[in-house]
């Protein structure tokens, strides 16, 4: 049989998913034959995933899952997109769609389970339900920290520093410790692959090449800058640490590229064209021309930092930090394997494990203004909160503001209009902040649309659905 349901009557007849989870199915089978469980033949559907469309084409004999093929070829390459072989795997042993999902890869994973419960829906003919995940707030975010007893603590490691994250900051901290002698390690959630690597454009106050274009910024102008536009909740001692030392690190980092033969090179705006709002060049961004990966320039910095003595451990999962008194001193980890390991680290460690931008439960509970504006989340896999958590159980005080980094660059179909409080399946608009006559669901004008993003989004989020045309 060869129907096709649309959404809507998708959604209603045959399975009960989270809003918005835009799945639709190929094939639909009105029930089962009585004498099996399943009617026998292949069945699609598809669903949106993180970045793209994922399809399941499940085969079906009259008792048994046969053949499983995961389309994940459009997800986030070394993240999403390597999770196919692995789901069809883990469905096809466990004869259903309720697997667990892959760590670092939720989404994708989340959405694979939905389309191959459709599939199950259509060769069964019943109903399958699917336990909302729409985000909701929870006063219990923080929970218990854990215990680890130490008979499970299977090996010991120590060092002078510590760096937790193989991120932007994590790799230049590792980097920096080495550079002063200091015995250094650096932990890293996930592999190599999916390691977060270092950020396309960084900012900075007086690098070379901003002295040398004669488009520098100057430092006051830059700190004054930060505490307008947060409107004072930028803490200014904080802003002025960056203005005074950015330029140095942006050069030394220039010069690490470099030597791995790349460039990073300082972007200037057209000053001449008349603007709203004031901007400030403090941008620098690396050049990949006709090679790219999240992990590239992070590598750069690694081949400089291995040969000082950096040592690197991938698929180490912070658990717990401890403390010597009121010193942290090291922390417990756990292994790819699930061995749990200690690191002792005698001058400190370094924390640098990003926000929690993909706990959706933190965002709903401490950001829920944020929430309600954004359709598509491309935050790192592994900003689950995880390094906040562990420093709060520490001791640590967390600021009481909360903010996010948000672009008016989402984009949904005509039919997905958003949810207050509830996360919208998205995509990218590509053309980025353009100044287009935006309209809202009435077709009423509702702003200047010449304004910085974070203005509109603001803006859009007090129309009806928090969405504009």
């Amino acid at each position: 049989m060869s129907n096709e349901v649309s959404r809507r009557q998708f959604l209603k007849g045959s399975l009960a998913t989270a809003a918005g989870a835009a799945l639709f199915g190929l094939g639909f089978a009105p029930k089962a034959k009585a004498d099996g469980i399943y009617t026998p033949g292949t069945y699609s559907a598809v669903a949106k995933g993180k970045v793209s469309d994922i399809t399941v084409t499940m085969t079906f004999d009259e008792n048994s899952i046969t053949d499983v093929k995961v389309d994940v070829s459009g997800e986030t390459q070394g993240i999403g997109a390597a999770i196919g072989e692995k789901m069809e795997g883990a469905i096809k042993s466990a004869q259903g769609w309720d697997v667990d999902a892959i760590t670092g890869a939720t989404e994708s994973s989340d959405a694979v389970r939905k389309v191959a419960a459709a599939c199950v829906a259509q060769a069964t003919g019943k109903e399958v339900v699917i336990e909302d995940n729409t985000p909701t707030a929870n006063s219990d975010w923080l929970g218990e920290e854990p215990v680890i007893d130490e008979s499970a603590i299977t090996a010991e490691y120590e060092c002078d520093v510590l760096v937790v994250g193989a991120g932007t900051s994590g790799s230049f901290a590792a980097c920096a410790a080495v550079e002063e002698g200091a015995r250094t390690i650096l932990i890293e959630k996930f592999n190599h692959d999916m390691a977060s690597g270092i950020r396309d454009t960084l900012a900075a106050c007086h690098s070379k090449q901003q002295q040398e274009d004669g488009d520098d910024v100057d430092k006051n102008v830059a700190v004054n800058h930060l505490c307008n536009w947060s409107q004072g909740y930028t803490r200014r001692s904080l802003a002025k640490v960056w203005a005074d030392n950015s330029g140095e690190a942006i050069d030394w980092f220039a010069e690490r590229l470099a030597e791995g033969g790349m460039q990073f090179l300082h972007e200037i705006d057209n000053h001449e064209l008349p603007s709203n709002y004031e901007f400030l060049d403090v941008g620098h961004s690396t050049q990949y021309y006709d090679q790219y990966y999240e992990q590239l320039t992070m590598d750069k910095l690694f081949d400089y930092a291995v040969p000082k003595g950096l040592d690197i451990h991938y698929e180490t999962e912070m658990v717990k930090l401890e403390k010597d008194g009121e010193r942290v001193c090291g922390l417990i980890a756990r292994t790819s394997a699930g061995d749990y390991v200690r690191y002792k680290a005698s001058k400190g460690v370094i924390m640098a494990t990003g926000g929690y931008g993909s706990n959706m439960e933190m965002v709903a509970t401490l950001q829920p203004w944020t929430l309600e504006q954004i359709c598509v989340n491309y935050n790192k896999s592994g900003s689950k909160g995880d390094g906040i958590k562990a420093c709060l159980w520490a001791g640590a005080v967390m600021d009481t503001i909360h903010s996010a980094m948000i672009f008016d660059r989402g984009a949904v179909k005509p039919n997905e209009e958003g949810i207050p409080g509830q996360s919208v399946p998205g995509g990218w608009f590509w053309m980025g902040s353009q100044p287009f006559l935006k309209v809202n669901l009435k077709g009423e004008r509702f702003m200047n649309e010449y304004q910085p993003y974070d203005y509109v989004l603001h803006q859009a989020a007090m129309q009806p659905s928090h969405t504009y045309r």
